[in-house]
């Protein structure tokens, strides 16, 4: 009998659970939006974005925990853009604070930013560090990376957003640099919105594509002799960095940091005199 009368019920038990998850659903995200100081997107038409102020939220507490403090991010890009900079520099933080934001437009949520304006995508796709499957062992970093670039090729997406993070870095530099030439200018013809995140240069094919490269470090951090605790090193080079993404020119140089941060991270300090002599 209760089974009859629940079953009489069942169109409007299910428009009221339906309701309820709408309303949970709107509660959920304003209180995202407040706790997160959060921005209503401009949804664009064409394949270019731009934001202010964006921040990638897991990033941003993970720092948070250690007492630092995430640096927002802007970025207006149309089309192809390729980003250089140095080690812990905020390469790969750039490529997922963009990611970030599509994904929560994507799915009709504020975006943690002062500001921005970006399309609706079919398919976000990474490619380079951390998009390869861990457990095929079958296959080298390398190759794995070239898996995951064909099966995204194969979707052949309208409207894709690929964020590229060091393709093709274990491999010699002169053949990574022709690869990721030539992914970009194929991401080019199909009018695709990507931005790469590389340490080569002169990896702008011809055409409309962005340069940014990452500000650096505004002077380089001192050990002071001192033995190296970790939390401190990253908190000097954090000081000392500049995060903020600036536009250059196509042939700029990426900066070369990675030695005066391996001295701040406390490595040997006959190793960096050698490293040092040898550039």
């Amino acid at each position: 009998r209760l089974s009859r009368e629940v079953a009489s019920a069942a169109a409007a038990l299910e428009l009221a659970c339906d309701t309820l998850g709408e309303l949970e659903l709107l509660v959920a995200r304003a209180q995202f939006a407040q706790r997160h100081a959060c921005a209503i997107p401009e949804i664009a038409d064409d394949a270019s974005l731009a934001f202010s102020g964006a921040r990638y939220l897991p990033l941003a507490q993970a720092l948070e925990e250690h007492g630092r403090r995430y640096a927002p991010i802007s970025l207006e890009l149309a089309g192809i853009g390729v980003v250089t900079g140095p080690n812990m520099g905020g390469k790969t933080a750039a490529l997922r604070t963009l990611g970030f934001l599509a994904a929560c437009a994507a799915l009709g949520v504020p975006v943690p930013a002062d500001s921005a304006r970006l399309p609706l995508f079919d398919e976000i796709a990474w490619l380079g560090i951390g998009a390869a499957p861990e457990d095929d062992a079958l296959l080298s970093s390398f190759g794995a990376e070239v898996v995951a670039l064909r099966t995204f090729l194969g979707h052949g997406a309208a409207r894709p957003l690929v964020l590229i993070d060091e393709f093709a870095r274990t491999t010699s530099p002169r053949e990574g640099r022709a690869l990721l030439v030539a992914l970009l200018e194929r991401l080019q013809e199909r009018g695709a919105l990507a931005l790469a995140a590389t340490h080569l240069a002169h990896v702008t094919p011809k055409g409309a594509v962005s340069h940014f490269a990452i500000g650096g470090l505004r002077e380089l951090p001192s050990r002071d002799g001192a033995p190296l605790d970790l939390e401190a090193a990253l908190r000097r080079i954090a000081a000392a960095m500049d995060y903020r993404l600036r536009r250059v020119d196509e042939d700029a140089l990426p900066p070369a940091d990675a030695i005066a941060l391996a001295d701040a991270l406390g490595l040997d300090e006959q190793l960096i005199a050698r490293a040092k002599e040898e550039m």
